[in-house]
């Protein structure tokens, strides 16, 4: 299992075209595209916005625990993130059928790094 902190900013963006002009100008490398579908499962607690997701990539599952506020535009948005790597094939089902599917999100991301800054531009189908 692994704990992390991570630091979001998010954006929309309807054309990514200038934005990797931006990255390629700072010095920023694209470093690999990956095909992505999370499953977002139901959680009963009281404490901040929780959510628990099942990430699908490739052959690998990561099992994904995180807790932040809801996104506000200009402003940090820090959360506290657990990873755990699932190995059983049939761990989907098992979540699905305890604990209610939320929601599924197809998305194909483009990574990009600059020194230790990581930028996702994901083109992602079933978010509102």
């Amino acid at each position: 299992m692994q704990n992390k902190l991570n630091l979001e900013l998010k954006y929309f963006c309807p054309d990514f075209f200038p934005i990797r002009q931006v990255l390629t100008k700072i010095g920023a490398k694209k470093v690999v595209i990956k095909n992505q579908k999370d499953y977002f499962f139901n959680l009963q607690t009281n404490k901040l916005n929780p959510r628990l997701k099942l990430r699908i990539e490739g052959k690998n599952q990561t099992l994904v625990y995180y807790e932040r506020p809801d996104f506000e535009v200009n402003k940090a948005n820090p959360a506290k993130v657990i990873l755990y790597p699932i190995k059983d094939k049939k761990f989907l089902t098992f979540l699905s059928n305890t604990l209610g599917l939320k929601a599924i999100v197809v998305k194909k991301r483009e990574q990009w790094k600059k020194d230790n800054t990581v930028f996702n531009l994901d083109n992602d189908q079933g978010v509102d």
